[in-house]
C-alpha cells in the first residue's frame, strides 16, 4: 500500500474543506481516575507526534481515521499497549514513572523481547510484558521439575514464547539436558548419558542414548507431517494438534540407525512447537493420551 506522510494528507484534506479526526481532539488531561484512561490518552498522542514527524504509520485512506487502542497490558510500573490505525497497527510500552505515564518506544507490528531489551527494559519486565501479553496467567503453575534450570538461560535469549508443561512422566534414571538456543528459537534436549549430546544424528532427530526433546521455530511456510502414521488431535484452548506414534521398523534402523519417538507438535502465535519423548506408553493409545496430556500442560499454562 503506497503511504501518505501526515503532512501531506493535512494539506489535503484542508484544500478539500474537510477536518481531519486528528485535529480535533483534545490534549491529554493528567486528572483521569482511570489508568487504563491515562494510559491511552498518552499513546493516541504520542502517535500523533510521531506522525507529524512523518512517522509514517497510516496508509492512503486512512488519514481520516481516527486511531484506537485495541487493547492494554499492565504488569506493575509497566504497560504494554496495542492499536490500530485504519489499515495499520502496532504497540507502544510506558513506564510509569512520578506519577505520570511515559512512552519508551513504539512501533508498527507486534513487538519482540528483543525490542524491549533494546530500550533497556529490564529482562524480566520484558519477559513478563510479552507473556502476559500473548495470555499468560498471573499465577502460572510451575514449570516441571525437570525443566526449572533451563528455563532462565531460555527466557533470556529467544523471542520466541516458551511453553513448558507443569507435569511431566517421572523417570527412575538420571537425565541430562543440553540447551540450544538461538534469536528466534529454543530445543531443550534430554539425554540418558552424560556426554550424548557430542554423537553425531540427523537434523531432528533423537540418537540411541536420547531421550526427547522440546522446541519451538518459527511457523514453517508449509506444515508436512512426521510420516504416514501422524494424525491430527484436539489440543486445549480450541488448536489443532498432530500426533505421531513411536516407531521403530527395519527401514528407520537401517536409514537411520534410529528409532522415532512419540511426537506431538501444533503451531501458536507464530511459532511451531514440538515435543519428542521416548517410552510414555506401552501402546499407541496410551503414547497418544500421555502426549497430548503434556502439550496441554504447557498450553494451558501459557507462555514461560
Amino acid at each position: 500500500m503506497k503511504i501518505i506522510s501526515f503532512l501531506g494528507c493535512l494539506a489535503s484534506l484542508a484544500i478539500l474543506g474537510i477536518s481531519p479526526l486528528l485535529i480535533i481532539l483534545p490534549p491529554p488531561v493528567a486528572a483521569f481516575t482511570d489508568e487504563n484512561s491515562v494510559i491511552g490518552k498518552v499513546v493516541l498522542f504520542d502517535l500523533f507526534e510521531r506522525v507529524m514527524g512523518d512517522f509514517t504509520l497510516i496508509g492512503e485512506g486512512d488519514y481520516q481515521i481516527a486511531p484506537r487502542v485495541a487493547k492494554i497490558t499492565l504488569v506493575e510500573s509497566y504497560a504494554i499497549v496495542s492499536w490500530v490505525w485504519g489499515d495499520a497497527g502496532g504497540q507502544t510500552v510506558l513506564v510509569k514513572e512520578n506519577e505520570r505515564w511515559r512512552v519508551i518506544m513504539a512501533g508498527s507490528g507486534e513487538l519482540k523481547f528483543s525490542n524491549l531489551v533494546q530500550y533497556n527494559i529490564p529482562r524480566d519486565m520484558a519477559r513478563n510484558l510479552i507473556n502476559r501479553d500473548k495470555g499468560a496467567l498471573e499465577k502460572q503453575p510451575p514449570v516441571a521439575d525437570l525443566l526449572v534450570d533451563s528455563l532462565p538461560q531460555i527466557r533470556g535469549e529467544t523471542d520466541a514464547l516458551i511453553l513448558l508443561p507443569s507435569e511431566l512422566p517421572m523417570s527412575k534414571q538420571p537425565i541430562y539436558l543440553i540447551n540450544e538456543v538461538d534469536g528466534s528459537s529454543y530445543r531443550i534436549n534430554l539425554f540418558l548419558t552424560r556426554n550424548c549430546h557430542t554423537e553425531t544424528r540427523p537434523s531432528n532427530s533423537i540418537s540411541h542414548c536420547g531421550l526427547g526433546y522440546f522446541m519451538a521455530n518459527p511457523i514453517p511456510p508449509v506444515y508436512q507431517p512426521a510420516d504416514m502414521f501422524t494424525k491430527e488431535v484436539a489440543l486445549a484452548n480450541s488448536i489443532r494438534g498432530y500426533f505421531t506414534p513411536s516407531r521403530c521398523d527395519a527401514f528407520l534402523q537401517a536409514n537411520r540407525g534410529l528409532c522415532r519417538a512419540a511426537r506431538i507438535e501444533w503451531d501458536w502465535q507464530g511459532f511451531n512447537y514440538k515435543i519428542e519423548l521416548k517410552g510414555v506408553g506401552r501402546d499407541v493409545g496410551e503414547e497418544e493420551a500421555v502426549m497430548i496430556a503434556i502439550a496441554n500442560s504447557a498450553i494451558i499454562a501459557g507462555p514461560r
